[in-house]
């Protein structure tokens, strides 16, 4: 290798030694952003923002350099407290905010409510008081809303005296007691306390529809001839008449006070009331349509029984509209032993509600009653009338389910000729549930 060759390789390698001299503490300095395609180098020199893949020249060290952002690929970053990431890089885990079912400002509010606070009001009007509590308690809005001042029109001038234990107290108990000297309730409302009456502490009302045709279904009644009747209007389930129940067996300021409102129409009943109210209200429907598909098993046998056996079978309580198991066991040993005889018996089946019949012929037994079964689930109510020949037992008497009703009239009058007394046993059991 000739001398000039050796000189400008010894010059190019000089070149190259100063240019790595030079190009590290420019390193040193570099910040490498890479975002949505574009590179950002920040050095002391100034900043520059190119897109990925183009290149720079640097003016300090003369070199050539190219940013890269390949995809997948992060950036190089030299700073220990972060790393970036390049285009379709998988960043960095964020933790999502907690799922909160309060809103932050009620949140805030809370968080002051449970804070432990010590104070005396002696003898100090409520404009006072409640002052001292936004400024030196709550550190925050406390408002009286219209309902409040009507119900209270000297709000502002009533004594309030207050004055916490030594070991201090919630500020929401102190709330609870300022509210309480001056007859009103307090609740978080619109990013405040607000001070209001019962009728303002009620839920927003909501609208609702109920379909209830399946309780407006008429369920057919029999009278004692066994003939096909319309059913008592009296007890007739109306659209009108179910939106009177419902009034009655919930909260009549929902509807009078509280911009409540209840409509039958087509089937439907329409209504616009708080949550609670249409928790009532689907308790109310719930119950109507239980007792409306129970079915009621009645059992109904006359019988003939010798005075004296009678007497020592009633003798526990001859008053008792029921007989126990041990009574029960004694006429059938009556039965058996020929001291009681059989007449007729009969059994059927109704939905609570509704009103039968049944018999085992004309100068037979005969039984014309609505059974209906009690809101406990626990009794039946007996209504309408037996007969036997010519004797009527008119009924109006509540049983427990699966018991035995007893009636009792001189046999004579059934046509016997012999002293015996006549004895009516009917038994009622629910049996189950069927949609009419």
């Amino acid at each position: 290798m000739s001398l000039p060759r050796i000189a400008v390789v010894l010059s190019l390698l000089l070149v190259a030694a100063l240019a790595w001299v030079g190009f590290r503490p420019a390193r040193r300095d570099l910040r490498v952003q890479v975002t949505e395609g574009k590179v950002r180098l920040q050095s002391p020199a100034g900043t520059v923002e190119v897109p990925a893949g183009a290149a720079m020249r640097s003016g300090r060290s003369g070199f050539m350099a190219e940013a890269m952002a390949e995809e997948g690929r992060p950036g190089s970053n030299p700073w220990p407290e972060g790393k970036a990431a390049g285009a379709g890089s998988k960043p960095e885990p964020v933790a999502p905010e907690a799922q909160q079912e309060e809103p932050e400002w009620k949140l805030r509010f809370q968080e002051k409510l449970r804070k432990n606070v010590h104070f005396s009001l002696q003898g100090v009007p409520f404009k006072d008081a409640k002052a001292y509590f936004e400024k030196e308690l709550l550190h925050g809005p406390i408002l009286v809303d219209r309902l409040a001042m009507k119900q209270e029109p000297q709000l502002d001038e009533m004594e309030v005296r207050l004055e916490t234990p030594q070991d201090g107290m919630s500020l929401q108990s102190a709330l609870n007691f300022l509210a309480r000297s001056v007859h009103l309730d307090w609740t978080l409302r619109d990013e405040a306390v607000l001070f209001t009456t019962e009728e303002g502490m009620a839920e927003p009302n909501v609208a609702r529809d109920y379909d209830v045709r399946d309780l407006l279904r008429a369920i057919t009644d029999y009278d004692m001839d066994g003939k096909a009747v319309e059913g008592n209007e009296d007890e007739k389930i109306t659209g009108e008449s179910l939106v009177e129940l419902i009034k009655e067996q919930t909260a009549r300021e929902v509807w009078e006070r509280q911009g409540g409102n209840i409509q039958p129409k087509n089937g439907m009943i329409f209504a616009v009331a708080p949550p609670a109210t249409h928790r009532q209200i689907q308790e109310i429907l719930r119950h109507l349509r239980d007792s409306r598909v129970v079915q009621v098993k009645l059992q109904a046998r006359a019988l003939a029984v010798d005075l004296d056996a009678w007497k020592a079978i009633a003798a526990e309580d001859e008053a008792a509209i029921t007989l126990s198991a041990a009574q029960l066991k004694a006429l059938d040993q009556a039965l058996s032993s020929g001291t009681a005889s059989l007449l007729e018996q009969c059994q059927t089946s109704a939905y609570s509600n509704q009103k039968i019949f049944v018999g085992t012929g004309l100068q037979g037994l005969k039984m014309n009653i609505r059974p209906v079964l009690s809101q406990d689930g626990k009794n039946l109510h007996l209504e309408g009338r037996y007969r036997i020949g010519n004797v009527d037992f008119p009924s109006n008497i509540q049983i427990p389910d699966g018991s035995t009703a007893v009636f009792t009239a001189s046999a004579t009058e059934a046509g016997a000729k012999d002293k015996r007394i006549l004895v009516l046993l009917v038994r009622a059991d629910v049996t189950g549930r069927k949609t009419p």
